[in-house]
């Protein structure tokens, strides 16, 4: 009986694992955004694929990615570090396939698009790793966001003041939430980029990361809350 071939786990050509997301922006003024985009030299409109990509180039280049994107073998051939697309007057969509880009795109768009002509308003993530065969045809990450029903959105602020309008215990509430596995397909507000610190986004998406792996070799759910937990008692250790 012939062995199948063996699936390996998808990295990015700068060697992160492979965890794509989406940025939902707001968009306010179309006009003052087309012309932002095209003020920046690593910003490039793709007319065949009617999409601006985000490339790492110029001003991208200050972002403080890691050496491999300076001296690895994929920045022979040019990085591509998003892809973005007007879906329409008022909504900007942006996919990257890891983290690391993730948490630096919010920071240049933030600081190169003011945030009255265009604003991050939801995260879109697909929280599991991603295996290929050999000779298997690479996803883009386009392709997890296909069907936007499949994404589990809750919006924890509104749920929890429903809670204290009726008068139920929503510390408790709250207290179960972060009980519950990682979702596949998770939609979240994007409140913890601009409200707290760039540091505890960035600490967010390392545990993103730290789950789907810890799911991945344990074939089982993961609740962040039990790695939380993991990592406080091994740093206390």
């Amino acid at each position: 009986m012939k062995t199948p071939p063996q699936r390996v786990l998808l990295k990015t050509s700068t060697d992160e694992l492979f965890l794509p997301s989406r940025i939902v922006y707001r968009v306010w003024d179309e006009k003052q955004l087309v012309t932002g985009l095209r003020r920046l030299q690593c910003m490039v409109l793709d007319r065949q694929r009617s999409r601006w990509t985000w490339n790492f180039e110029h001003e991208a280049k200050t972002m403080g990615f890691p050496a491999i994107y300076e001296s690895g073998p994929a920045a022979r051939q040019g990085v591509v570090l998003a892809s973005g697309y007007l879906v329409n007057a008022s909504t900007f969509h942006v996919y990257v396939r890891c983290t690391e880009r993730l948490v630096k795109f919010l920071v240049f768009f933030d600081q190169a698009v003011p945030r009255n002509c265009a604003k991050a308003e939801f995260l879109d993530e697909f929280n599991l790793v991603t295996t290929i065969a050999p000779g298997e045809a690479i996803p883009a990450p386009e392709d997890f966001f296909r069907n936007e029903q499949e994404f589990e959105f809750m919006d924890v602020e509104k749920e929890l003041q429903k809670r204290r309008d009726r008068g139920e215990d929503a510390a408790a509430w709250m207290h179960a939430l972060t009980q519950r596995p990682m979702q596949a397909r998770e939609r979240h507000r994007l409140d913890l980029f601009y409200e707290d610190s760039l540091k505890s986004f960035e600490t967010s998406m390392q545990l993103r990361g730290i789950v789907a792996m810890k799911q991945h070799l344990g074939g089982k759910p993961i609740r962040p809350y039990d790695v939380i937990l993991e990592l406080m008692q091994r740093d206390q250790g």
